[in-house]
């Protein structure tokens, strides 16, 4: 059977573009189907159809939970609805542990050392936490790591300057650290949230997170340097994505360890695969904007490039090579991110407009009929004219590298007869 899920995304920067599909690898079983709601744009599921989903997963983020932003209270909002309404389970990281708690009636501040907190957390469970079942099923999985299975504490990254500072009523504590008193909370069958970040990996916090911290003046360099070394060591996030994922399906996952590897390394591609593909997207829009600047000069900087390639050694000719397949790539995506969904109705429209002319060039009583719509296409081909422009100038392009690689190939060729002879006259 298969259930519904969603990611409630609280992060806006760009740098964290691809978020949402973070958490979705990280939980989804098979099967199941995930979707994102971008709080922070507003979007937010229709109360209505709340008994269809099995459950949500409230993203961290950089907003503080206590904001008076308009989406953050009406996110807490709904949420204090979904967990009245009951059952449907919701889990919260780090901000959605913080919102969740506000939402439910529970206190949210600073941290009480007054430093923002980053890098590795020592998190012990109590009690609670080693009697659920869902955290009984992570650690049968954390085979790896003895002092884990056998209940000790975890060493899992934390980033973060406000803490669950008050439970909401009738709320369970299930794990505190030297820096957090709540780190870990339940409510209940159908609420469970953390502090931390089991979701992101080391590279994440370094890359992303601390940087920015530093810049801030939140940490030191020498803080950042002890950081670095301690998320770089052994980390048990494996624990809490295990108990996540037999939490949120109700125990219906069938994980094993090597499952929950497989899925957070999921997780951690596809926030590289999101900066993969902003980036490209911005290569690709500077490309386009180079395009239109140096029109009417690409024809003569293409020949000046044929002469002196002439006698490129092999290695060039395989950079040469590359250097077309990263432009084939680079214009794709251009034209993927760039055209919107009319403009690339219009190049379906003008190729068909061009099929239909050849085809149907001795059908008389046929070509009066299409007289008006071949105009209304070439009307829509005048809107789209500076994109053919564009790709007639990039075909260009093509067509003298393309001639440049087969000079090459023939010089080579030459090359070789000549070291033949030459190798026949000296034997």
């Amino acid at each position: 059977m298969t259930h519904r899920y969603g990611v409630l995304d609280c992060e806006d920067l760009d740098k964290w573009r691809g978020y949402d599909r973070v958490w979705t690898r990280a939980m989804q079983c098979e099967g199941d189907h995930w979707e994102s709601f971008r709080c922070y744009k507003g979007e937010l599921p229709n109360v209505a159809e709340l008994p269809a989903f099995a459950g949500f997963v409230i993203t961290g983020s950089h907003h503080d939970a206590t904001s008076s932003e308009t989406w953050v209270k009406e996110l807490a909002g709904f949420l204090k609805t979904v967990v009245r309404r009951g059952g449907i389970r919701v889990l919260g990281g780090c901000f959605g542990c913080q919102l969740l708690a506000l939402a439910l009636g529970g206190e949210v501040g600073r941290n009480p050392s007054g430093q923002f907190c980053i890098g590795v957390e020592s998190v012990t469970p109590n009690k609670s936490l080693l009697s659920r079942a869902d955290y009984k099923h992570a650690l049968a999985l954390a085979t790896s790591s003895p002092s884990i299975s056998s209940g000790g504490a975890m060493r899992v990254m934390v980033s973060h300057f406000d803490q669950v500072t008050k439970l909401p009523p009738g709320a369970e504590l299930l794990a505190s650290s030297p820096s957090a008193n709540v780190e870990a909370w339940s409510l209940g069958d159908n609420v469970l949230a953390w502090q931390s970040h089991p979701e992101l990996a080391p590279a994440h916090l370094e890359e992303k997170i601390l940087p920015a911290q530093v810049e801030k003046g939140r940490v030191t360099k020498q803080g950042a340097e002890a950081v670095l070394e301690a998320v770089h060591g052994a980390l048990d996030a494996a624990v809490l994505i295990a108990a996540g994922r037999h939490f949120l399906s109700g125990g219906q996952c069938s994980d094993t360890e090597e499952s929950i590897k497989a899925c957070m390394e999921a997780a951690y591609r596809a926030l590289e695969e999101a900066d993969e593909e902003y980036v490209t997207a911005a290569a690709a829009r500077e490309l386009l904007a180079r395009s239109d600047a140096k029109q009417g000069a690409s024809s003569g900087a293409g020949a000046s490039s044929s002469g002196s390639n002439a006698t490129f050694p092999a290695d060039a000719r395989a950079a040469l090579q590359t250097s077309m397949q990263d432009m084939f790539g680079h214009v794709a995506k251009a034209l993927t991110g760039e055209l919107l969904a009319t403009q690339n109705e219009y190049a379906v429209l003008g190729k068909m407009n061009t099929l239909a002319a050849d085809k149907y060039a001795e059908m008389g009583d046929l070509a009066q009929g299409l007289g008006t719509f071949v105009q209304a296409l070439r009307l829509k081909d005048d809107a789209f004219a500076p994109y053919l422009r564009q790709i007639d100038d990039i075909e260009a392009q093509v067509g003298e590298l393309e001639g440049v690689v087969k000079t090459l190939d023939e010089h080579t060729k030459r090359l070789e007869t000549r070291f033949i002879d030459v190798k026949r006259s000296a034997a």
